[in-house]
């Protein structure tokens, strides 16, 4: 099984997953999370696609 990157940021209540699109990894997500309201409380988890940023890269990624 291939091992995704994540990081997440703590909430009580609600959940928000974001990611990103190729070529990319989660660190385009940073601005979100930084000016993310004081209104919204839940967790948020960004991550990186297989073969993106720090998660590890696939064998073969074609279509199956």
């Amino acid at each position: 099984m291939t091992q995704l990157h994540s990081e997440v940021f703590d909430g009580d209540s609600g959940l928000l997953i974001l990611l990103h699109g190729l070529g990319a990894t989660f660190d385009v997500w940073s601005p979100v999370v930084a000016a993310r309201p004081e209104s919204f409380t839940g967790r948020i988890i960004v991550m990186d696609l297989p073969g993106h940023g720090a998660s590890e890269h696939l064998d073969d990624y074609g279509i199956k």
